[in-house]
């Protein structure tokens, strides 16, 4: 899953570790459909990060799409499973009502 864009910005900081450049990140919408006609989506989220001493914007940028996938994935297998249960329900009901 691609980022949709980082933005990099000057700001103070008291951490000492940061150099003062803020990036942040986007993570773009995704709709995933399992079946025709029903469909649930994941995102966007955005996050944003302090680059360390010693790091490029670049590697920030990484790091931070590091945290973002990991927080995408997680939230994509609870809205699947969620999804899941709910089309169980769904087909359960049909059944009932023969």
């Amino acid at each position: 899953m691609p980022p949709g864009f980082a933005v990099v910005q000057e700001t103070r900081t008291e951490d000492e570790d940061a150099t003062g450049t803020t990036v942040t990140a986007t993570w773009a919408e995704e709709q995933f459909q399992p079946v025709q006609f029903n469909s649930f989506r994941v995102g966007p989220f955005a996050a944003s990060t302090q680059v360390r001493a010693g790091e490029t914007i670049a590697q920030a940028t990484v790091r931070l799409h590091a945290e973002l996938d990991v927080a995408a994935q997680q939230i994509l297998r609870d809205k699947s499973a969620a999804y899941l249960r709910s089309l169980k329900g769904i087909a359960e009901q049909a059944g009932r009502t023969r």
